[in-house]
């Protein structure tokens, strides 16, 4: 490859001028790094979602409220979703460091809120994530998702039942088998009504996110 040869190109000055110093480890370290990059080339890549192109996940969410962008009270959140997804495209943006592939995702979500006081959470949201496919067993990825949801939150922040969410993640699956995956994820939601009714200021939340992935 052409990568090779400029490094054996590189490597060839350096190696000879490490014979010109007083350092006799400068030349083994080289052999080992150059050994480590023939290696790398002569493996077969690791593709997350190869062949399979569907995925079941399980999370738990805990949500620090953010009394911000209009919202008078902070709302602490414990959560719980389910999420099929379902993968549509190979990998895009191939020879490239981000390159990856896209999945379409529904969730079904719900939970409670526990500060200032109870009140119950449920919603669905339709989304999309794009996982940065490196060729190893972690798979960093973001997505973005907007859906409804049903909430007794109410006054100041919130009125009426019915409302819409917003949710941005950023995350990475850790394979630690072929087809299961440890989820960890940082995830910002915001909850309104779209000006349905007042008082509308908005509920949002950071989330940290753990869950179990499957793929098929």
């Amino acid at each position: 490859m052409e990568e090779t040869k400029i490094m054996e190109h590189i490597s060839g000055k350096l190696m000879r001028r490490a014979g010109q110093t007083e350092w006799p480890s400068y030349g083994l370290l080289l052999l080992v790094l150059m050994a480590g990059v023939m290696h790398a080339e002569d493996e077969p890549e690791r593709i997350a979602f190869a062949h399979r192109d569907r995925t079941l996940e399980f999370n738990g969410m805990v949500g620090i409220g953010e009394d911000a962008f209009g919202g008078e009270e902070p709302h602490d959140l414990v959560l719980g979703s389910f999420q099929m997804g379902y993968i549509l495209t190979d990998r895009l943006a191939l020879g490239r460091m981000y390159r990856g592939s896209l999945e379409l995702t529904g969730q079904v979500w719900g939970g409670g809120q526990v500060s200032p006081e109870s009140a119950y959470v449920v919603g669905i949201m339709p989304g999309l994530r794009y996982h940065a496919d490196f060729g190893f067993a972690w798979v960093p990825y973001v997505g973005i998702g907007a859906g409804v949801l049903l909430t007794d939150i109410g006054e100041p922040d919130l009125s009426g039942k019915f409302q819409f969410n917003q949710q941005y993640a950023i995350g990475t699956h850790w394979f630690f088998k072929e087809d299961w995956a440890l989820n960890l994820e940082y995830r910002l939601m915001h909850i309104s009504n779209a000006r349905i009714k007042e008082p509308n200021l908005g509920v949002n939340d950071h989330m940290a996110v753990v869950g179990l992935l499957y793929r098929f």
